[in-house]
């Protein structure tokens, strides 16, 4: 009996290796976000135990980490915690606690902080009691120029 050979066109094979090669790079991404993910949360149950709220930055390259502890009988004012985790370099780039308050992000690099004022004043605003920060370095301004 006579054998058939198959002839395979040269680009069926590269096509297949380019695939696998495409599919090797995917699911190491795939691993290495998953490493990171990983590490911020690590880090977050380390700092603040449990109830933690996590809000990935506009873009996805930062990781905002939130505590907020709700008063008690005993403690009766609230306490904000967070810090902001930058992904890509896989480090805390950015941590305070600010009592009494809300922190949501004002766009990628920018964290709008609110601090509940205890009293207030007739003509101030809302946002005469927001700082903004820089997730990267802290540096902080008044929302509101005055």
């Amino acid at each position: 009996m006579r054998q058939m050979i198959t002839f395979v066109p040269k680009y069926v094979v590269f096509a297949v290796i380019l695939s696998l090669f495409a599919s090797a790079c995917a699911s190491s991404k795939k691993n290495s976000d998953n490493q990171s993910e990983d590490i911020y949360k690590q880090l977050a149950e380390e700092k603040y135990q449990d109830n933690i709220e996590y809000s990935r930055s506009p873009n996805g390259g930062f990781m905002l980490v939130i505590k907020d502890i709700k008063g008690t009988s005993q403690q009766p004012r609230n306490d904000l915690r967070f810090f902001v985790y930058d992904l890509k370099n896989q480090k805390i780039t950015f941590e305070l606690r600010v009592g009494m308050g809300v922190v949501k992000w004002m766009d990628e690099n920018h964290l709008e902080v609110f601090r509940t004022p205890t009293v207030v004043r007739e003509g101030y605003e809302r946002d005469d009691f927001i700082t903004v920060y820089n997730a990267l370095d802290g540096s902080s301004r008044p929302k509101k120029a005055k």
